[in-house]
Protein backbone atom coordinates (compact mmCIF):
# COMPACT_ATOMS: atom_id res chain seq x y z
CA UNK A 1 0.00 0.00 0.00
CA UNK A 2 2.55 2.46 0.53
CA UNK A 3 4.69 1.27 -1.78
CA UNK A 4 1.47 1.97 -4.17
CA UNK A 5 1.18 5.58 -2.78
CA UNK A 6 4.28 6.42 -2.85
CA UNK A 7 4.28 5.46 -6.51
CA UNK A 8 1.29 7.82 -6.98
CA UNK A 9 3.16 10.78 -5.35
CA UNK A 10 5.73 10.45 -7.71
CA UNK A 11 3.82 10.35 -10.50
CA UNK A 12 1.98 13.86 -9.37
CA UNK A 13 3.19 17.55 -10.64
CA UNK A 14 5.38 18.37 -8.24
CA UNK A 15 7.15 15.36 -6.99
CA UNK A 16 9.20 14.77 -9.13
CA UNK A 17 8.55 11.81 -11.49
CA UNK A 18 6.59 13.48 -14.46
CA UNK A 19 8.39 16.54 -13.52
CA UNK A 20 11.62 15.48 -14.02
CA UNK A 21 10.66 14.02 -17.38
CA UNK A 22 9.46 16.82 -18.65
CA UNK A 23 13.09 18.82 -17.97
CA UNK A 24 14.92 16.36 -19.65
CA UNK A 25 12.65 16.22 -22.74
CA UNK A 26 13.08 19.90 -23.01
CA UNK A 27 16.77 20.13 -22.44
CA UNK A 28 17.47 17.89 -25.06
CA UNK A 29 19.75 19.67 -27.98
CA UNK A 30 17.70 20.19 -31.15
CA UNK A 31 17.95 18.03 -34.04
CA UNK A 32 20.37 20.45 -35.76
CA UNK A 33 23.14 18.69 -38.34
CA UNK A 34 26.12 21.11 -39.67
CA UNK A 35 27.85 20.13 -42.55
CA UNK A 36 31.45 19.15 -41.94
CA UNK A 37 34.38 21.62 -42.78
CA UNK A 38 38.02 21.33 -43.34
CA UNK A 39 40.23 23.62 -45.36
CA UNK A 40 39.86 24.14 -48.65
CA UNK A 41 41.91 25.67 -51.14
CA UNK A 42 38.94 27.56 -52.69
CA UNK A 43 37.37 30.38 -51.32
CA UNK A 44 34.13 29.61 -53.24
CA UNK A 45 34.07 26.33 -50.98
CA UNK A 46 33.99 27.58 -47.50
CA UNK A 47 31.32 30.88 -48.51
CA UNK A 48 29.00 27.66 -50.04
CA UNK A 49 29.60 26.07 -46.41
CA UNK A 50 28.85 29.58 -44.89
CA UNK A 51 25.58 30.09 -46.65
CA UNK A 52 24.35 26.33 -45.37
CA UNK A 53 25.20 27.28 -41.58
CA UNK A 54 23.56 30.67 -42.11
CA UNK A 55 20.53 28.61 -43.78
CA UNK A 56 20.01 25.79 -40.88
CA UNK A 57 20.35 28.74 -38.21
CA UNK A 58 17.89 30.64 -39.61
CA UNK A 59 15.15 27.58 -39.32
CA UNK A 60 16.73 26.54 -36.03
CA UNK A 61 16.48 28.97 -33.39
CA UNK A 62 19.37 28.51 -30.93
CA UNK A 63 21.64 30.75 -28.71
CA UNK A 64 24.93 32.01 -29.38
CA UNK A 65 26.78 29.85 -27.51
CA UNK A 66 25.19 26.76 -29.02
CA UNK A 67 26.06 27.62 -32.40
CA UNK A 68 29.35 28.27 -31.79
CA UNK A 69 29.32 24.36 -29.86
CA UNK A 70 27.35 23.14 -32.96
CA UNK A 71 29.40 24.78 -35.51
CA UNK A 72 33.57 23.95 -33.84
CA UNK A 73 32.45 20.41 -33.30
CA UNK A 74 32.06 19.85 -37.37
CA UNK A 75 35.59 20.71 -37.89
CA UNK A 76 38.38 18.87 -39.01
CA UNK A 77 41.94 18.09 -39.61
CA UNK A 78 43.46 21.94 -39.99
CA UNK A 79 40.51 23.84 -39.35
CA UNK A 80 40.68 21.93 -35.63
CA UNK A 81 44.24 22.92 -34.93
CA UNK A 82 43.70 26.29 -36.01
CA UNK A 83 40.31 27.13 -33.48
CA UNK A 84 42.35 25.17 -30.87
CA UNK A 85 45.23 28.08 -31.60
CA UNK A 86 42.61 30.70 -30.92
CA UNK A 87 40.93 29.29 -27.78
CA UNK A 88 44.85 29.23 -26.46
CA UNK A 89 45.57 32.54 -27.90
CA UNK A 90 42.39 33.63 -25.55
CA UNK A 91 43.06 31.65 -22.87
CA UNK A 92 43.08 34.12 -19.81
CA UNK A 93 40.83 36.40 -21.61
CA UNK A 94 37.57 36.21 -23.37
CA UNK A 95 36.22 33.55 -25.23
CA UNK A 96 37.43 33.84 -28.53
CA UNK A 97 33.66 33.95 -30.07
CA UNK A 98 30.53 34.50 -28.65
CA UNK A 99 28.47 33.55 -31.36
CA UNK A 100 28.02 32.09 -34.87
CA UNK A 101 29.15 35.64 -36.18
CA UNK A 102 31.75 35.95 -34.80
CA UNK A 103 33.29 32.73 -35.90
CA UNK A 104 32.51 33.90 -39.45
CA UNK A 105 34.25 37.12 -39.04
CA UNK A 106 37.54 35.04 -37.81
CA UNK A 107 37.24 32.33 -40.57
CA UNK A 108 36.64 34.36 -43.54
CA UNK A 109 39.82 36.41 -42.59
CA UNK A 110 42.11 32.86 -43.17
CA UNK A 111 39.78 31.12 -45.85
CA UNK A 112 38.50 33.95 -47.87
CA UNK A 113 41.51 36.30 -48.95
CA UNK A 114 40.69 40.24 -49.32
CA UNK A 115 41.69 39.41 -53.34
CA UNK A 116 38.73 37.18 -53.63
CA UNK A 117 36.44 39.74 -52.82
CA UNK A 118 37.46 42.39 -54.77
CA UNK A 119 37.13 39.65 -57.79
CA UNK A 120 33.63 38.55 -56.85
CA UNK A 121 32.54 42.16 -56.40
CA UNK A 122 34.14 43.04 -60.39
CA UNK A 123 32.77 39.92 -61.43
CA UNK A 124 29.68 41.36 -60.02
CA UNK A 125 30.03 44.73 -61.80
CA UNK A 126 30.24 43.38 -65.36
CA UNK A 127 27.44 40.58 -64.98
CA UNK A 128 25.51 40.65 -68.29
CA UNK A 129 22.53 38.01 -69.27
CA UNK A 130 24.21 36.99 -72.59
CA UNK A 131 23.41 33.30 -73.45
CA UNK A 132 21.59 32.78 -70.40
CA UNK A 133 18.23 32.77 -69.69
CA UNK A 134 16.52 35.25 -67.23
CA UNK A 135 16.03 32.55 -64.34
CA UNK A 136 20.14 31.89 -64.78
CA UNK A 137 20.85 35.18 -65.21
CA UNK A 138 19.03 35.81 -61.68
CA UNK A 139 19.90 33.15 -59.65
CA UNK A 140 23.80 33.82 -60.86
CA UNK A 141 23.23 37.38 -59.07
CA UNK A 142 21.91 36.25 -56.18
CA UNK A 143 24.41 33.77 -55.62
CA UNK A 144 27.29 36.60 -56.17
CA UNK A 145 25.18 38.78 -53.75
CA UNK A 146 25.42 36.36 -51.07
CA UNK A 147 29.09 35.56 -51.66
CA UNK A 148 29.94 39.26 -51.47
CA UNK A 149 27.79 40.25 -48.45
CA UNK A 150 25.31 42.57 -50.30
CA UNK A 151 22.65 40.22 -50.57
CA UNK A 152 20.70 42.72 -48.09
CA UNK A 153 21.74 45.82 -50.09
CA UNK A 154 18.56 48.24 -50.90
CA UNK A 155 15.73 47.05 -53.27
CA UNK A 156 16.12 49.78 -55.81
CA UNK A 157 19.81 49.18 -56.17
CA UNK A 158 19.03 45.50 -56.75
CA UNK A 159 16.81 46.40 -59.40
CA UNK A 160 18.47 48.49 -61.22
CA UNK A 161 21.42 45.75 -61.39
CA UNK A 162 19.28 43.55 -62.19
CA UNK A 163 17.92 45.67 -65.33
CA UNK A 164 20.86 46.68 -66.62
CA UNK A 165 22.63 43.15 -67.21
CA UNK A 166 19.32 41.94 -68.73
CA UNK A 167 19.99 41.57 -73.29
CA UNK A 168 18.77 44.65 -74.85
CA UNK A 169 15.44 43.10 -76.53
CA UNK A 170 13.85 42.59 -73.33
CA UNK A 171 15.85 45.42 -71.11
CA UNK A 172 13.56 47.53 -73.91
CA UNK A 173 10.55 46.37 -72.95
CA UNK A 174 10.83 45.82 -69.75
CA UNK A 175 11.55 49.61 -69.00
CA UNK A 176 7.99 50.40 -70.76
CA UNK A 177 6.58 49.07 -67.62
CA UNK A 178 6.47 50.78 -63.73
CA UNK A 179 8.31 48.22 -61.08
CA UNK A 180 9.58 48.53 -57.56
CA UNK A 181 10.43 45.68 -56.41
CA UNK A 182 12.94 42.47 -57.46
CA UNK A 183 10.25 40.06 -57.76
CA UNK A 184 8.04 41.96 -59.82
CA UNK A 185 10.67 42.79 -62.16
CA UNK A 186 11.92 39.67 -62.60
CA UNK A 187 8.26 38.19 -62.88
CA UNK A 188 7.73 40.69 -66.01
CA UNK A 189 11.26 40.00 -67.52
CA UNK A 190 10.31 36.48 -67.83
CA UNK A 191 7.32 37.23 -69.16
CA UNK A 192 8.80 39.35 -71.82
CA UNK A 193 11.08 36.58 -72.05
CA UNK A 194 8.72 33.80 -72.67
CA UNK A 195 6.68 36.44 -75.17
CA UNK A 196 10.31 37.20 -77.69
CA UNK A 197 10.38 32.72 -77.46
CA UNK A 198 6.79 32.73 -79.17
CA UNK A 199 7.15 35.65 -81.60
CA UNK A 200 10.69 33.83 -83.23
CA UNK A 201 9.26 30.39 -83.33
CA UNK A 202 5.86 31.72 -84.99
CA UNK A 203 7.88 34.00 -87.71
CA UNK A 204 10.10 30.70 -88.18
CA UNK A 205 7.33 28.71 -88.92
CA UNK A 206 5.82 31.45 -91.14
CA UNK A 207 8.78 31.37 -93.20
CA UNK A 208 9.37 27.92 -93.24
CA UNK A 209 5.23 26.95 -94.64
CA UNK A 210 5.91 30.26 -97.17
CA UNK A 211 9.12 28.76 -98.74
CA UNK A 212 7.51 25.35 -99.08
CA UNK A 213 3.94 26.55 -100.49
CA UNK A 214 5.19 28.64 -103.40
CA UNK A 215 3.58 27.16 -106.99
CA UNK A 216 6.80 26.81 -108.55
CA UNK A 217 8.84 25.21 -105.69
CA UNK A 218 10.16 22.07 -107.50
CA UNK A 219 9.56 23.08 -111.14
CA UNK A 220 13.47 24.96 -111.73
CA UNK A 221 14.38 21.31 -113.34
CA UNK A 222 11.68 21.03 -115.44
CA UNK A 223 11.31 24.74 -116.92
CA UNK A 224 15.26 24.90 -116.91
CA UNK A 225 16.62 22.73 -120.73
CA UNK A 226 19.74 21.56 -121.21
CA UNK A 227 20.87 22.73 -124.46
CA UNK A 228 22.11 20.41 -127.19
CA UNK A 229 25.61 19.64 -128.22
CA UNK A 230 25.26 20.91 -131.37
CA UNK A 231 24.09 24.24 -130.19
CA UNK A 232 26.90 24.24 -127.96
CA UNK A 233 29.61 23.71 -130.14
CA UNK A 234 28.74 23.95 -133.63
CA UNK A 235 31.14 22.92 -136.34
CA UNK A 236 31.50 25.14 -139.45
CA UNK A 237 30.78 23.66 -142.83
CA UNK A 238 33.05 24.34 -145.52
CA UNK A 239 32.49 27.44 -148.30
CA UNK A 240 31.67 26.20 -151.48
CA UNK A 241 31.50 28.91 -153.20
CA UNK A 242 34.00 31.41 -155.11
CA UNK A 243 34.54 34.87 -154.78
CA UNK A 244 35.99 37.35 -157.39
CA UNK A 245 39.17 37.98 -154.79
CA UNK A 246 39.95 34.10 -154.56
CA UNK A 247 43.15 33.17 -155.96
CA UNK A 248 42.71 29.87 -158.86
CA UNK A 249 45.03 26.78 -158.20
CA UNK A 250 48.02 25.78 -159.93
CA UNK A 251 45.56 23.53 -161.84
CA UNK A 252 42.87 26.41 -162.90
CA UNK A 253 45.96 28.21 -163.74
CA UNK A 254 47.22 25.94 -166.82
Amino acid sequence: MDSYGSEERRRRPGWGGERRHQVQHQRQPPPIKIPKFKRKHDPNAYMEWEQKVDQIFSIHRVSDQEQVELVVLEFEKYVITWWHQICMDNYNQEPPAASWMDIKVKMRELFRPSYHRRETLLKLQRLQQGSMCVEEYFKLMESILLKVGLHDEHEEEKVTRFVSGLRREIQDVVDLYEYSTLSKVLHLALKVENQLKRKQKAKKSTSYNFYYSKPWKGKEKKDFKTPSKSSQDPTPKPNSTRTMHDKPTSSQES
